[in-house]
Formats: structure tokens, sequence, C-alpha cells
């Protein structure tokens, strides 16, 4: 994959801090169910609650991404009403990461540990980038607050990539809600989840995930459900087996849909419920 150039990480790292300002002026000036509203109504973020269940000290986190993926924004507040904001790069821009207040009046930026090669990597520029903008200096490495924990205890990512498993979960729950407001089948969306399973945080055990995954599997014996379809029916036709597919897939994965959304996306800073 090519390296993003100079000039779009440049642009990145502008557009980074104007959502940072913009969103952190809207959770400051009217509380966290309008910065959940703020970013359902832009078209460029999407969005996740994520289930902070293994810190007692943690509420419910919104995390954002730009649609690119190219950072991973995060808004906590612990039970004792701390708040930070968080930004994680991802992919070319992993290693960057930054904790702020919510006025963005202190600052700390990190730009992961510097390459071996004397050529700075899309992380580092990101970060020098984003750094005048932030009014900030950029240190090689950032470790977070003990209480702006931006992930769920009890998820696993990979060691040393904390945000790994963000852009597939996002992609998982974007499917499951595109598929309830039928935007995507349902059988599409299924597969798009189970394709994602072991690499969106929660274990594959997870009772949603793995009911997903037991509807989807069912669509690798279409062609031999087909065939006996057509020995017992002439006329059956291709057409009529995807829809019977969908149908079933609608009647067994709508529930777990519905659920991961409940479980992992909701009303913005819900607190936890320990069960």
């Amino acid at each position: 994959m090519q390296a993003p150039s100079p000039d779009t990480i440049d642009r990145i790292a502008a557009e980074t801090a104007d959502d940072l300002r913009r969103l952190c002026g809207v959770w400051s000036a009217r509380g966290a169910a309008a910065l959940d509203q703020a970013v359902l109504d832009d078209a460029e973020l999407s969005f996740a609650v994520l289930d902070a269940r293994g810190n007692a000290d943690v509420v419910k986190l919104v995390a954002l991404r730009r649609a690119r993926g190219a950072v991973l924004l995060t808004f906590a507040q612990t039970t004792t009403g701390v708040r930070h904001v968080l930004v994680h790069g991802l992919g070319e821009f992993h290693g960057v990461v930054l904790v702020a207040d919510p006025s963005l009046q202190t600052v700390a930026l990190g730009a992961g540990t510097p390459a071996w090669s004397p050529r700075q990597t899309p992380a580092e520029m990101l970060a020098e980038h984003l750094a005048p903008h932030v009014d900030a200096g950029v240190t090689p490495s950032l470790a977070l607050p003990a209480d702006a924990l931006a992930l769920p205890a009890d998820f696993a990512p990979d060691a040393g990539e904390a945000s790994s498993f963000a852009p597939a979960l996002l992609a998982a729950l974007d499917a499951a809600a595109a598929a309830i407001g039928g935007r995507m089948s349902f059988s599409d969306a299924l597969r798009a989840i189970a394709l994602r399973r072991s690499d969106c945080g929660p274990p594959e055990r997870d009772p949603d995930l793995a009911g997903i995954y037991a509807v989807d599997v069912q669509r690798d014996d279409l062609d031999r459900s087909f065939a006996f379809k057509r020995s017992e029916n002439a006329d059956w036709t291709w057409e009529q087996e995807l829809a019977s597919y969908e149908a079933f897939a609608r009647k067994h994965g709508e529930e777990h849909c519905h659920s991961l959304l409940a479980r992992l996306r909701g009303d913005a800073f819900a607190k936890i419920e320990y069960r």
C-alpha cells in the first residue's frame, strides 16, 4: 500500500483537529447526548458506544472514527465525572496517540516508537502535522491515563495494538445497523459480520457473534439446497433460493443484530449494568 502523501497527511491532521474542537464544544456546552447526535448527523463520522464492563470506574465510551479510517476518536467519561478525549491512529497512522481534556487546553501527543529508517513514518508525520493545530509537542510514546481506558477490559486485541479491533468492530456494527435499517440484505450483513468475527474484539464465543456465524454458515450449502429443491420442483429458481435464504437469515439473525447494537452501541455514556 502506498503511503499517504504529505498533503494528504496535512489535510487529515487539520480535519482531525477541527473535529476535536467542534465535538468537544458540543460535549462541553450541551452534554453527551448532544455529542452523540452531532456524530449521527455527520456523514463523515460513524460511532459506537463500547461496553467497558471490565473497568468499574468507566461508563460507556463514545468512539468515533473518520469514514476513511484515519483515526479513532474516543470521548471517555468516568463514573466520577472525569472526562478524557483520546485519538488513536489507525492503519498507516498506528502509533499516534493524543490525550486531552475536553477543553483541549492540556494536550499530550505521541507519535509511537520511531522507525529504524531515517525517513519519517506516516504516523510520525501525522503527529508532526497535528501538533501545531492543538498547540502540543510530540513525544516518542504516550501512555493512556488509567481512568481513560478506551477498550473494554475483557477484549483481547493483538499485543501492542491497542486499537486494532476498532475498524472491524465498527464495521460489524455498521453491517448490523444497515440490515435492520433496510440498507443491506441480512444475508450480506451476516456474512460481513461473520468474516470479522475473529478480528473485532469480543471473543468468538460471544453469543451474538456465534449465533450470527451459525446462521451464516448455512449460506455455504445454498448450492446443495437449490439442487434438492430443484429436484422436487423443476420450476424452483435460483432467485427463489436466494430469497428463501434471505428470509431464513432475517428470521434467525435479526435478534442477534439487535442485541449487538443494544450491547455495543447505544445511548451516549449510558451507565454500565453489571451482571
